[in-house]
């Protein structure tokens, strides 16, 4: 190597001895940043190397760097960085006591050292209680509230809150609920699913609410602190339970409907036994071509099914009929329905004048099959 001139060695190809070699270098993109890349002819000078970083040569001959040589002799790293002024402001701050409660306070130059005596107060002297004590006491009523807002929902909540019962389950209030659950009987503690977690009777207020007000099973897994399965599952197994109670003849006679018809409503409609309306439920649409046909409502412009309600003057719901095809014909279909076609002729039936027509028609029929 002649005197004066320095010599330059190329980034060595070793991934891992490339990546120290640029972490020395300590150059970063000036757009991303990022650490430096060295390009293909990039090259470090020889006087970044110390002298143990070179093999020992005859003379004469060109200096050879040795295989884990590292670039080290920057300007950077004979730089004397001084502290920052974030630990010159921590040294400041920094408290030493002794064992005698002496506090010794380290403040700039500019100011005198003070030294502060600090002796416990006694046990006989007066508690005064600080705003961090206030702000504690008050956490601890706030958790304490809301230990109690995630209790798991119950229809013993709402003993005392008839308008929730409403809300909930359309009773009016809880002792009308627990009347109802007295008339299920001891049926509803062997159902086909149990659930242990859940009592017989909040299963029931569940299956109300989501009959009710229509609430997700998400909202219900929620508030009762059940699994999404076991919300369907109850529902499901409620919901085929009080489809049981149809069987149950709740249609009144002549002498019930009169004693307890609205005065009003005697002095227009005396003689009706029946209030009749039909309904139809929007339904997705079937998989099945031959679903979607049957389901298909012309009216709706949809899919549904069609449903006939009969209810008492007083408003009893008295009548409900089976669910058919949007596209279905409820004439032939109603005359399945025995306890419909028992209403005596000379009885009134209050509907719509379709309804009314309908009526008329399977009252034809009624007597013609007689």
């Amino acid at each position: 190597m002649t005197a004066g001139v320095l010599d330059a060695f190329p980034f060595p190809a070793n991934p891992n001895l490339n990546y120290k070699w640029r972490v020395a270098v300590r150059r970063v993109e000036k757009t991303t940043k990022n650490l430096w890349k060295p390009m293909r002819h990039s090259k470090v000078r020889s006087d970044h190397f110390g002298e143990d970083d070179y093999t020992s040569t005859d003379l004469n001959e060109r200096k050879r760097l040795k295989v884990d040589a590292i670039p080290s002799i920057f300007p950077f790293n004979d730089r004397q960085l001084s502290s920052s002024p974030r630990e010159d402001r921590a040294k400041r701050r920094r408290l030493t006591a002794n064992s005698t409660g002496t506090v010794e306070l380290h403040v700039p130059a500019a100011a005198e050292e003070v030294e502060l005596d600090y002796s416990p107060p006694e046990e006989d002297s007066p508690k005064v209680e600080t705003s961090q004590d206030s702000q504690t006491t008050d956490s601890a009523s706030q958790c304490s509230l809301l230990s109690v807002s995630n209790a798991r929902e119950s229809i013993q909540l709402y003993e005392h809150d008839n308008s929730a019962v409403q809300y909930f389950t359309g009773f009016d209030s809880y002792i009308h609920f627990k009347l109802f659950i007295s008339v299920l009987g001891p049926a509803i503690h062997h159902l086909s699913f149990k659930c242990h977690l859940i009592s017989p009777e909040d299963q029931c207020f569940m299956t109300l609410m989501k009959l009710r007000q229509c609430f997700d099973d998400a909202y219900l897994s929620i508030r009762f602190k059940v699994s999404l399965s076991t919300v369907s599952d109850i529902i499901n197994t409620w919901i085929n339970f009080f489809f049981q109670l149809s069987e149950i003849n709740m249609w009144p006679d002549r002498e019930t409907i009169d004693a307890y018809m609205p005065t009003n409503f005697n002095k227009l409609f005396p003689n009706t036994r029946v209030i009749l309306d039909a309904t139809e439920t929007p339904i997705h649409k079937p998989s099945r071509v031959d679903d979607q046909s049957v389901t298909f409502s012309t009216y709706k412009n949809k899919n549904t099914l069609k449903t006939m309600i009969g209810c008492s003057p007083r408003g009893l719901v008295t009548y409900v009929s089976d669910s058919y095809g949007g596209s279905s014909q409820l004439t032939v279909k109603l005359l399945r329905g025995r306890r419909l076609c028992s209403v005596p002729m000379f009885d009134r039936v209050t509907a719509s004048c379709q309804i009314e027509e309908l009526w008329f028609r399977i009252c034809l029929l009624v007597k013609t099959c007689m």
